[in-house]
């Protein structure tokens, strides 16, 4: 995965996923070469990968869904203001996209966290993971359901970034 990924769910999946198959394949090997294994056998290794493995589905389903619920919004939502952003950077989160080592924080994304209202009520939505620094000001798009305005989706493409 070249690309950096754009939801959390994405990232998790990748993460709990690879843990998952490592562990599956440290299991059979520890089956297979009949290596003794304090607390338990050699099938607990696999047990436990095969359950990130499901783990890692889940988050795949929950980035599929939200990836269809925003090109859902983008074609047939409605359009609403916003009153209000943040922009925030998730240092907890980094992907280092070169060989060398890198500063920590350098490689972390960023969202654009948005308040709108709908109906006199206040709703907060955030952006999916941007890996380019947003500008200090901003005029992002938001699409909202009608029927569940709680379901918000940022347009990405309507979010200016900063230029070095």
């Amino acid at each position: 995965m070249k690309t950096p990924p754009q939801y959390v769910s994405q990232l998790l999946a990748l993460v709990l996923g690879g843990i998952g198959v490592a562990f599956i394949l440290l299991g059979a090997l520890f089956i297979w070469m009949d290596l003794p294994v304090q607390g338990g056998g050699g099938w607990s290794f696999s047990a436990l990968g095969f359950v990130l493995l499901v783990g890692a589905g889940l988050c795949l389903v929950w980035y599929g869904r939200r990836k269809a619920l925003c090109r859902r919004l983008l074609e047939r939502g409605v359009k609403v203001e916003h009153v209000g952003y943040s922009i925030e950077k998730w240092a907890w989160i980094n992907w280092n996209t070169r060989s060398f080592t890198n500063i920590p924080g350098q490689n972390s994304p960023w969202v654009v966290r948005c308040s709108y209202r709908w109906e006199d009520k206040l709703y907060t939505v955030t952006s999916p993971l941007v890996w380019n620094q947003p500008a200090p000001v901003q005029y992002p798009v938001i699409y909202v359901d009608p029927k569940h305005p709680r379901r918000a989706c940022i347009d990405v493409d309507t979010l200016s970034f900063l230029v070095f």
